[in-house]
């Protein structure tokens, strides 16, 4: 019998995809462009935010100017009118300075970015709607998303 020579086949064992260089390099692209899209969403919802709370700060304040100048003119017609009329003037005028004091303490809540969060939005929805009908003895219960309803104030009669 001839020697046999032993049959020598080569081959190379690849890594797994997931471990070889041009997989990674596009795995961490994927990764990079999905942190930027994320970036991106969150940067224009906080533009977003901050538009909306700009324009509420802005219509508020457009409200206080146009306040001030009604308290000017009543001011005036104040000091050049008679006692009666004087007087109701001066009444007119303290009701816009109270309506102005609450218009601030809207500005100021409005643009504040620690109350961005829905909880105190509807604790100030609450406590307005609470005033309000209170003011007119009117019965409400506020209901909060998930079905959670608090009543508010009753009727005393």
């Amino acid at each position: 019998m001839a020697a046999s020579t032993p049959l020598v086949v080569p081959f190379v064992v690849l890594a797994p995809v997931w471990q070889r260089g041009w997989f990674q390099l596009m795995l961490a692209g994927a990764l990079a462009l999905l942190a930027f899209g994320l970036h991106r969403y969150r940067l224009q919802r906080f533009l977003q935010v901050e538009r909306v709370r700009m324009r509420i700060a802005t219509d508020l304040h457009d409200d206080i100017g146009s306040s001030l100048s009604q308290i000017a003119i009543l001011s005036e017609l104040a000091r050049a009118g008679d006692g009666k009329a004087a007087l109701s003037h001066l009444e007119r005028i303290a009701e816009i300075a109270r309506e102005l004091v609450d218009s601030m303490s809207d500005i100021v809540w409005a643009i504040n970015p620690r109350r961005d969060r829905v909880g105190d939005l509807t604790q100030r929805m609450r406590r307005y709607a609470g005033d309000v009908c209170s003011a007119r003895q009117i019965e409400f219960s506020f209901e909060v998303h998930g079905g959670r309803q608090t009543p508010q104030r009753r009727d005393p009669a």
